[in-house]
């Protein structure tokens, strides 16, 4: 027989008070959202196990909004997890917790359209459940309260897993480079021979100098022959070697 699946229905709960089970805190919170309940809808199984489910799209601003995914919830009231779990559902849409006491119905008119809270915990890659099939994640309904502290210490996790940036050395400071100092030494200055009257003595090339002679009768004075022509002179002659 197919399973049966009804989305008009009332499902009866009776409920000892408002004790919510906390499924945020099994492993670090990894995956707390808001989501919006589009449906929700009863399945009957072929042994006669019911569940209710639920149809839901992440409705917060991030990566993962509009991400719709299901919901399951069981119906074993004698399991304290599904009572609870029930529980956080009516404290994330809404209800007043101190109503929730005793006997009363479950219809989707209560959840379709209202925003909800809820934890989705990844299971261990490569498990498997009953049937064979890859294990899907663990979605479970959470309070609002339990959702903000979830929110935060993901964010706190978040902020602790951003690598500090290395510091970028800095060059090693180069000391001043001290030049030795130059001593100047004395350059010594050879004298130039100097006549009997202290002013050397410069003889042009070309030009011949004749010894005087010694003085004649009648005559003071010795005479000197006459110097090249200017025009014949070599001026650099004066402060370098001289040419043969």
């Amino acid at each position: 027989m197919p399973d049966t699946i009804e989305y008009d229905f009332q499902q009866a709960i009776t409920l000892e008070g408002a004790v919510t089970v906390d499924v945020a805190n099994v492993d670090p919170p990894s995956g707390p959202y808001e989501v919006e309940i589009l449906s929700m809808r009863r399945v009957t199984k072929e042994g006669g196990k019911v569940t209710l489910r639920f149809g839901c799209v992440v409705a917060e601003d991030g990566p993962a909004r509009g991400s719709a995914f299901e919901i399951v919830a069981g119906t074993d009231w004698t399991k304290d997890f599904n009572k609870r779990h029930i529980t956080n559902l009516l404290v994330s849409v809404g209800a007043n917790r101190d109503r929730l006491r005793g006997a009363f119905m479950l219809v989707p008119q209560m959840f379709v359209g209202r925003r909800a809270f809820v934890f989705v915990k990844p299971v261990p890659e490569g498990e498997l459940d009953e049937t064979g099939r890859p294990l899907r994640a663990s979605k479970n309904f959470m309070t609002r309260e339990e959702y903000l502290l979830a929110k935060k210490s993901a964010q706190l996790m978040q902020a602790s897993a951003i690598p500090m940036q290395p510091v970028a050395p800095r060059p090693p400071v180069q000391a001043p480079v001290v030049q030795p100092a130059v001593v100047m030494q004395p350059v010594p200055v050879p004298m130039q021979p100097t006549t009997t009257t202290g002013a050397p003595v410069v003889t042009p090339p070309g030009a011949t100098v004749q010894a005087p002679a010694p003085a004649s009768n009648g005559a003071g004075l010795a005479l000197v022959a006459p110097a090249a022509p200017a025009s014949n002179l070599d001026l650099g002659g004066l402060f370098g070697p001289t040419g043969a």
